[in-house]
């Protein structure tokens, strides 16, 4: 019931992942740590809940955070 959801999920930021890493813009620590999050933070049982895409807000907010430090 709840597999397909979750495996479609896992496979799509995989690839955006492995994109971003292949295309030099993230290093492979980055992109590793950022599956496993995608890893575990997927599975959510919650029906409340507004995305399933946690990792990829991490991702963003870490790229914001990145460019405003040089303002600084």
């Amino acid at each position: 019931m709840f597999i397909f959801p979750f495996l479609l999920q896992l496979l799509f930021q995989l690839i955006i992942y492995l994109i971003i890493y292949y295309s030099k813009f993230v290093g492979g620590a980055d992109s590793k740590a950022l599956i496993t999050l995608s890893f575990l933070d997927s599975i959510n049982f919650n029906k409340n809940t507004i995305h399933q895409f946690n990792s990829i807000i991490v991702l963003m907010n870490t790229l914001l955070a990145f460019l405003i430090i040089p303002i600084f």
